[in-house]
C-alpha cells in the first residue's frame, strides 16, 4: 500500500493499464489456441470423417446392387440373362473398388483399420461364393446353387454387418471430435 502512494498517479495508471493490456494479450493467445484446436477438430471432420462416411455409403449402395443382381442370377432361367447380370455385377465391382480405395485413404484409427481388414476378408469370401453361383447358373446346375445359397447369404450378412460397424466407428469419431470442439469452446 505504501509503495502505491509513493508513485505518482501517472505511474499508477501506467502500471494498471500495463497489467490490463497484458491480461488482454494473454486472453487473446488463449483464445487463439482454443480456436486452433476447434479448427483442428473441424478439419478432421471435414477432410476425413465426412469423406469416409460418404465413401462408405457409396460402397454399401453398390454392394447392395451386387447382392440384388446375384439374387437375380439365381432366379434367371437363361444364360443370356445370367451373362447380362454378371456383366452388371462386374460394373458395380469396379465402382466398389473405387469407393473402397477412397475410403481406405481416410482410415486413421487402428480399430478402424482392423474392422476394414475384416470387411475385406468377408467381401472376398462373398465374391468367391458369388462367382461359384454365377458359374453354376451358367452351367444350369440349379440344385447346386440351392446347396450354397445359405453360405452366400451368411457371407453377405457378415460383410454388411462389418460395414455397419465401420460406419459406426466413423460416427463415433465424429461425435468425439464434436465433443472435443465443444469442450474447447466452453
Amino acid at each position: 500500500m505504501k509503495i502505491t502512494r509513493m508513485l505518482s498517479i501517472q505511474n499508477r495508471l501506467v502500471i494498471t493499464f500495463s497489467i490490463a493490456i497484458a491480461l488482454i494479450v494473454l486472453l487473446g493467445f488463449l483464445s487463439l489456441f482454443s480456436m486452433k484446436n476447434i479448427r483442428s477438430e473441424a478439419d478432421l471432420i471435414e477432410t476425413n470423417i465426412l469423406p469416409a462416411i460418404t465413401s462408405l455409403g457409396d460402397l454399401n449402395s453398390n454392394l447392395m446392387r451386387v447382392r440384388i443382381y446375384t439374387l437375380r442370377i439365381i432366379g434367371d432361367d437363361n444364360d443370356v440373362d445370367v451373362r447380362n447380370h454378371a456383366l452388371k455385377i462386374d460394373e458395380f465391382k469396379k465402382e466398389i473398388k473405387k469407393y473402397r480405395s477412397d475410403y481406405e485413404k481416410t482410415i486413421y484409427l487402428d480399430s478402424e483399420r482392423k474392422l476394414f481388414d475384416e470387411f475385406r476378408v468377408a467381401e472376398n469370401d462373398y465374391y468367391r461364393e458369388q462367382e461359384e453361383i454365377i458359374s453354376l447358373a451358367l452351367t444350369n446346375k440349379r440344385s447346386e446353387i440351392n446347396k450354397i445359397i445359405g453360405k452366400v447369404n451368411s457371407s453377405a450378412e457378415k460383410m454388411a454387418s462389418l460395414l455397419r460397424d465401420i460406419v459406426m466407428a466413423n460416427k463415433d469419431a465424429a461425435d468425439e471430435a464434436r465433443v472435443n470442439s465443444m469442450k474447447e469452446y466452453e
